[in-house]
């Protein structure tokens, strides 16, 4: 039975080990060296863990929206971490950030290309590449020492790879805890404060931290498995019909919602020609109301300045309100008592609404008071009161 998950790391002198796990991240065969000519053992899952010093792992805050512009922005995030041209550069988020920050790691291309020619020579094609550094910081461990070589995951989120010697300048600055695991029997200089685990080996203590989407993998982009590609392909399948049958729902309610605004529409046309023969009489055909009641204004008022009453400022409201179209603004109600109109609205949102109330306000001799207001799931709504100014 091949395993779930096949780890490959390289030591100080260069030399490939490697072990297997289970499902649950129990270690099932080595850790070993890879001998040449070895044949290693079939996994569902091929992992590499790189302890590369040209790593640099910073972590950056998270945006809440817009997060693929966000990533399409990284390489020009990173300018000031490194010396190297934008373009020479790989950089990578997680797959699957969560939290407020996430970590960006960053490695030459160049370097990254070598690694995966050096493995494909042995016939190895990983589905991840993982800094060494990463695994660090879910474990709560500031470093992780082999020998002469170290690899960080500081308190401020930067990570890397380096020289065990640099460790005692870089962890007095850092606030406790701290603990740093170390390989074999031999420590390090460090800072008195500083809690030390040693272990037989780095490559087994390092492959029991979680190994999922919240890391930054290195094989992404233009370095993306394709064997991982292919392996993914039925679930993306998958997500496309998911996602088509998400259109299809959401088409059949933007259709409902149509025809219940058609209806409610209707019902409002009724009203408005109940309450234009209420004021014209029964015979009076509604064709043109805001042409009609301008002109009946007119009429009733003499060409003298605008009268009193429901008509006068209906002939001030009707052009906006049909101007509007009923997607932007819908007159749903209106009472009249005391000189004062008072309108019941729904609009697209907030700004539609609020640039209605402006405009009704530059109308010369027009006063306008904002009633109740209220969101809801068929829009933004609100009263407005209006009368004429003394």
């Amino acid at each position: 039975m091949s395993a779930a998950r096949l780890c490959l790391r390289p030591d100080l002198a260069g030399q490939w080990h490697w072990l297997t796990q289970d499902s649950q991240g129990r270690i099932l065969a080595g850790p070993a060296v890879l001998a040449e000519g070895d044949a290693l053992p079939r996994a569902a899952e091929t992992v590499v863990i790189w302890p590369e010093p040209g790593i640099v792992i910073r972590s950056v805050p998270l945006p809440r929206r817009g997060l693929s512009k966000w990533r399409a922005g990284l390489p020009y995030l990173v300018e000031d971490w490194v010396a190297d041209e934008v373009q020479e550069l790989h950089v990578v988020a997680p797959e699957s950030p969560s939290g407020a920050h996430t970590s960006v790691a960053v490695v030459r291309r160049a370097l990254l290309t070598k690694l995966l020619q050096e493995l494909a020579a042995r016939g190895i094609d990983p589905d991840r590449v993982l800094p060494e550094a990463s695994l660090l910081a879910e474990a709560g461990v500031q470093a992780a020492v082999e020998g002469p070589r170290a690899s960080m995951s500081l308190n401020d989120g930067s990570g890397g790879h380096g020289d065990a010697d640099m460790l005692e300048w870089l962890l007095a600055s850092q606030a406790e805890p701290l603990r740093v695991v170390v390989e074999g029997e031999a420590l390090p200089t460090l800072p008195a404060h500083v809690e030390v685990g040693q272990v037989s080996s780095l490559f087994a203590w390092l492959v029991r931290r979680p190994i999922n989407a919240r890391l930054p993998d290195l094989r992404q982009g233009a370095f993306a498995s394709q064997r991982r590609a292919r392996s993914q392909a039925p679930l993306a399948k998958a997500a496309s019909w998911a996602a088509l049958a998400a259109g299809l729902a959401w088409l059949c309610w933007m259709a409902l919602d149509v025809w219940q605004l058609g209806r409610e529409r209707d019902a409002l046309q009724a009203q408005l020609e109940q309450s234009f023969r209420a004021a014209f009489g029964a015979e009076a055909r509604m064709v043109d109301p805001a042409f009609q009641l301008a002109s009946e204004r007119e009429r009733l008022s003499g060409g003298a300045d605008a009268g009193q009453g429901i008509l006068d400022l209906l002939g001030e409201i009707a052009p906006l309100v049909t101007s509007e179209g009923p997607d932007t603004i819908l007159l749903t109600s209106m009472d009249y008592r005391d000189g004062v109109l008072e309108l019941a609205l729904r609009a697209r949102d907030v700004g539609a609404f609020d640039g209605f109330r402006e405009r009704l306000g530059t109308r010369p001799g027009l006063s306008v008071e904002l009633g109740s207001t209220q969101y809801g799931s068929d829009g933004f709504s609100g009263r407005l009161r209006v009368r004429r100014q003394e």
